[in-house]
């Protein structure tokens, strides 16, 4: 394990526990969203030490865990954003679950599950900007989330471009380690301060 991968766990955990401790307690359906996607990052990467013959498979359930629970969030956010007249049914935020149980069906297939992944990524990438840096209503947190955007889209890049992977792993992962501790603080105060979000509860 390199110095990188240590400082994604790092992060994660440090993450989660902000998460958990400044929520506030009425948006627990994101609360606990988040924490399962950085705990999964934790075992994601713990994973990658363990020598086991299924190794690959539990990687690959835990990426695309991860990134449609982030969908989960976006589409949380995005109903709570809207007047409550207009809000689709609750249970439709938790579709991207069915992307992970549909992975029996992709096993083994490792162009259609990194072009899954791929597609995943820019959904969120793209919600994220137009969610957050439309609505937020302070200029710090602004700034700090184009900033986190800017960090985890590089961090992309740099990832799934295979020309530039002689640069190093360490790059990639350390830009994913400060946009995510960057996101988890904004995502945070977003939350806990935004008028539109808060005026309409928790459902």
């Amino acid at each position: 394990m390199i110095w990188s991968e240590i400082l994604i766990i790092l992060v994660s955990a440090l993450g989660a526990a902000y998460i958990f401790i400044a929520l506030e307690s009425k948006h627990q359906d994101v609360k606990f969203t988040c924490l399962f996607v950085l705990i999964s990052i934790i075992f994601f990467q713990i994973n990658k030490l363990l020598d086991y013959s299924s190794s690959w498979i539990v990687s690959e359930v835990l990426l695309l865990s991860i990134f449609s629970m982030v969908l989960v969030i976006l589409l949380i956010t995005n109903r709570k954003l809207k007047p409550e007249f207009a809000r689709y049914p609750y249970i439709l935020t938790y579709f991207p679950i069915v992307i992970p149980i549909l992975y029996p069906l992709i096993t083994g297939n490792e162009s259609i599950i990194e072009l899954v992944l791929q597609l995943i990524q820019i959904a969120a990438i793209l919600s994220l900007i137009f969610i957050l840096l439309s609505h937020f209503e302070e200029k710090r947190e602004l700034f700090l989330t184009t900033l986190a955007v800017i960090l985890l889209t590089s961090s992309g890049i740099l990832f799934w471009i295979e020309e530039l992977n002689y640069i190093g792993f360490w790059l990639w992962q350390t830009l994913a380690a400060i946009g995510l501790g960057l996101l988890s603080f904004t995502l945070t105060k977003f939350y806990n301060s935004n008028s539109s979000i808060n005026r309409y509860g928790h459902y």
